[in-house]
């Protein structure tokens, strides 16, 4: 579980957001022990953010089951996923004017192991 205490943020700290997140889908099968979700996004870089941060979404207590851009399956060395967080590092989202589809299936639950991969 993540720590409940948050720190403060000033507006002197604001900075734009790196993403715009265009849509989001939710699929929920729900079970007693194993909870299975689907993640739908179109998102694409904000060009007023800074084109080098990679996309990192956060999470609690999830196994990732598979990441997809556009259709496409990532392999394990396009993104880091552990049970709070996922991250695509060289994150091929590079077009401010295109959205992009990004697919994420993840289960969570008492029967889920807390290993992403």
């Amino acid at each position: 579980m993540r720590d409940p205490s948050t720190a403060a943020i000033r507006l002197a700290g604001y900075r734009p957001a790196d993403f715009a997140i265009d849509s989001v889908e939710l699929d929920f099968s729900l079970h007693p022990t194993k909870t299975r979700v689907s993640a739908r996004l179109a998102l694409r870089r904000n060009p007023a953010g800074d084109l080098s941060t990679p996309l990192v979404l956060d999470g609690d207590e999830l196994m990732l089951l598979g990441v997809k851009l556009d259709g496409r399956a990532l392999g394990p060395a396009e993104y880091e996923g552990t049970p709070d967080r996922l991250t695509l590092a060289r994150s091929p989202l590079v077009t401010p004017t295109k959205s992009e589809l990004l697919s994420i299936d993840e289960a969570t639950g008492p029967s889920c192991p807390t290993s992403a991969r």
